[in-house]
Parts: structure tokens; sequence; C-alpha cells
């Protein structure tokens, strides 16, 4: 696992077989990218200036706003291969990538599942739901949740960046995902495999 990495780069390929088409394929990728980043400013601007707006509901849509519009900006990868046909990736920025794509969808569904544990106490707890749903208890459960996928995440990155790659460097996707990297590795894989299962059930819930 040690191994010295011989790998300095991969090369993502893009949408395989239609490469003719990329570049009519990006016009929606990027007018929906710019509608994403606009939305989510827009949605976090109104709750920080609106202060009616200041309450667990809220804050937890602008933070969910907040994660999807780091989110969509991971789109900015997939518009270089297609316009510009920028597919090699640096080694780290790979491992980078790769980290966010996972960490910040977990934290995105981490957010969805408070945000239905909100509404549940609004509706079935309507009296008693800012003594429950505290701001205090809410930042324990977001950082709980943060922690947890932030752990899990990490490992996958740091067990993927200490693998051995020694023969192909090409990924058959846009971005740089868990198992188009270890698949290359030339080594074992079995545990990379298994704490992705169990940081992909964990981390959904």
């Amino acid at each position: 696992m040690s191994a010295v990495n011989s790998t300095k780069e991969f090369i993502l390929t893009g949408l395989s077989g239609i490469e003719r088409y990329q570049a009519w394929i990006s016009i929606p990728f990027c007018a929906i990218y710019v509608l994403a980043v606009v939305a989510n400013v827009l949605i976090i601007y109104i709750v920080k200036v609106n202060h009616s707006l200041h309450n667990p509901m809220y804050v937890l849509l602008a933070a969910l706003s907040l994660v999807d519009l780091a989110m969509s900006s991971l789109t900015i990868q997939i518009l270089k291969i297609f316009w510009f046909n920028q597919r090699a990736i640096a080694f780290e920025a790979c491992l980078f990538q790769m980290f966010c794509v996972y960490f910040l969808s977990s934290l995105e569904s981490s957010i969805l599942a408070i945000m239905a544990y909100d509404r549940y106490v609004a509706i079935y707890y309507p009296l008693r739901y800012m003594s429950i749903l505290s701001y205090r208890f809410l930042a324990k459960l977001i950082l709980s949740h943060f922690f947890r996928d932030l752990i899990l995440i990490g490992l996958l990155a740091i067990l993927a960046s200490r693998l051995p790659f020694c023969s192909s460097n090409i990924i058959p996707h846009c971005y740089c995902d868990h198992i188009g990297v270890v698949k290359l590795a030339c080594t074992d894989i079995s545990i990379n495999n298994y704490l992705g299962l169990l940081a992909t059930t964990l981390c959904q819930v």
C-alpha cells in the first residue's frame, strides 16, 4: 500500500462514444450551472437579510443551498473537458475532487435528513418545536454529520492516495470517482471497496 506512486496525473475521457457532441452537450450543462449558482446565492442572501426567516427550517435551507453551490462548482471540471479538451488532471487534484464530490453529496444527504426531522417535529410537536429544535441542538446535529462525513470520506481519499498506480491512468468518466480511481491500482483494493461500501451506507442516513 505504501509503494511509490508512479502516476502523476489521470486522464478523464469525458462522455465516451459521443465526443463530437460534447460541445453541444456543454450548453445545457453551463445553463444549469449558472441557474444553480444564481438560485442558491439568492436563497442564501434572502435568508441572511430577512430576520423573519431566521428559524431552523430556513437556516437548514440556506445550509443546503451553500452545499449545493459548492457541489455545482464541480461542474467546471466537466466544462473544461467539453470546451477546451483539458482531460488531464493532476493526481492530487483528482483525489481532492473525488473527496469533494463524495463529501458534499454526503453532506447534502445529511442536511436533507435533518430537514425531514425538522418537518416531523413541526408537524407532531408544534408547541414544542423551538424547544426541541433549538439552535444549540441544531448546531450539534449538523456538526456531528459534518465530522462523520469528513472522517469517512477523508479515509476514502487517504487510502486511495496510498495505492500504487503503475499501469493505465485513464478514468472513463467526466470526473474522478472512487471506483474509477481505485480500479487503476495494481494491488488488492478490497479494503478500499469495503470502506467505500461502508461510507456509502453510513453517509446516506
